[in-house]
């Protein structure tokens, strides 16, 4: 990327007089070469400028930026107007979309550079593999043997004191050649990524300092707040942090305290035990759940066929129940010559502005069969079962897994259709 387009990213430049010096049709949308651009590509993370080109004839809003070698083509939706080559136009850059971007992406290496803080006191190291920024909430990915809430929240801390206190980001440009020089003054890059004759250098002043592509704030305070949202252990020393920043983080703590002392005070427990109490609760529920599992899983697997010309058939219509443990179990009674018919009645009731909404209550239907029968399945529930009531659903020859909304009479009929395929097995071979 030439370095006159970073000059104008750091410099503030929304909006451009421009001259279109070439354009192209590609599908619904226009590509459109200007001799000068407030518009960034994508890179680094952090996606492409939105805005508009429009002049008195014209107005095309721009979805998309292309690095095409040293020129960036504008990938333009047209509301109206045509254009041509030679034409002038204002490029008009998202200024708001900007600034969140820009909050966004320093909030990243502020954090960042917190987090290695707190990651050395624990001698340990952690590198950045990608981010990935949006407006509302962005994620980046690290590479670490062990990370915890706990190192998040000391770095979360750490990154709001700095913020608060306003301290300046600096860009500088360095030459290919003087970056080990960088580096040995704790600069992040990636060597192999050096594509241009200078490298531009991002430093929070004894935080971080790394080489990126993107737009910065000028001064910390821009960035408002910090706030991890969610971490996950993604596994192979590998892990997610979601986080936001700017007006969005401040929401966002706002919402979190407002739900910890609705939790606080409905559990009659003290600030410090509140965490404890819900951990409990989750576990709790877990281990009876996996009892609910179990105990259903025991009763189904209990259930005593009905012999119908040699073959075993299961039947049964249950309230509300886990699919998936009923799957489960049915796989394991159709070893051979058999077929299950299991109904769960489900609650598909919902609540809108807190009162229930009157709703066709479902039913699902598993259908399955032993595949030394040969019966398609499928055939007979797309051809047979639809003919008798709504509802949707898919599997195969040996499996169908189906929403049926009917009433209790044409519940009775398909029943008997099942029935009488089990009966008539011989002629309703595929």
């Amino acid at each position: 990327m030439k370095r006159e387009l970073f000059e104008l990213y750091d410099n503030d430049i929304f909006e451009l007089k421009s001259k279109v010096t070439g354009i192209s049709q590609e599908g619904d949308f226009l590509l459109v070469a200007l001799d000068k651009t407030p518009f960034r590509a994508s890179s680094g993370g952090q996606p492409a400028d939105k805005g508009t080109l429009e002049n008195n004839n014209f107005k095309g809003f721009v979805e998309e930026l292309i690095e095409d070698r040293d020129e960036v083509l504008h990938k333009v939706r047209v509301e109206k107007g045509a254009l041509k080559q030679g034409d002038s136009v204002t490029a008009k850059i998202d200024a708001e979309r900007r600034r969140k971007l820009k909050q966004m992406h320093s909030g990243e290496h502020l954090f960042f550079g917190a987090l290695k803080r707190i990651m050395a006191e624990h001698n340990e190291s952690i590198d950045v593999e990608k981010i990935r920024l949006e407006q509302e909430e962005s994620v980046f990915f690290v590479k670490t043997k062990n990370l915890n809430w706990d190192m998040l929240f000391k770095a979360e801390a750490l990154a709001n004191k700095i913020i608060k206190e306003g301290r300046e980001v600096k860009v500088c440009y360095a030459k290919p050649e003087e970056i080990d020089a960088f580096i040995e003054k704790g600069l992040r890059i990636k060597k192999d990524r050096i594509k241009d004759e200078f490298v531009r250098v991002l430093d929070f002043k004894d935080l971080d300092v790394s080489a990126c592509t993107g737009t910065h704030v000028k001064n910390t305070k821009e960035i408002v707040a910090f706030i991890v949202t969610d971490f996950k252990n993604l596994g192979n020393e590998k892990f997610e942090i979601r986080f936001k920043t700017g007006e969005n983080a401040e929401k966002e703590v706002s919402d979190f305290s407002r739900e910890f002392r609705r939790i606080k005070a409905i559990s009659a427990k003290e600030k410090h035990e509140v965490f404890d109490f819900v951990r409990k609760q989750i576990f709790d529920k877990e281990a009876l759940k996996e009892k609910y599992y179990a105990y259903l899983s025991e009763f189904v697997l209990s259930l005593k066929p009905e012999n119908i010309n040699g073959i075993s058939f299961y039947s049964h219509s249950f309230e509300h129940d886990e699919q998936k443990v009923l799957v489960k179990c049915a796989s394991k009674l159709c070893i051979e010559k058999a077929i299950v018919c299991f109904l769960n009645k489900r609650d598909d009731k919902k609540e809108k502005n807190g009162k229930a909404e009157s709703k066709e209550e479902g039913i699902e239907l598993l259908l399955l069969t032993s595949k030394d029968l040969h019966v398609n399945l499928l055939k007979f529930f797309n051809e047979e079962i639809l003919k008798l009531c709504s509802g949707k659903g898919g599997g195969n020859a040996y499996f169908v897994n189906a929403i049926l909304y009917c009433k209790e009479q044409e519940l009775e009929l398909l029943m008997q259709k099942i029935r009488v395929l089990v009966e008539n097995m011989e002629n309703a071979q595929s």
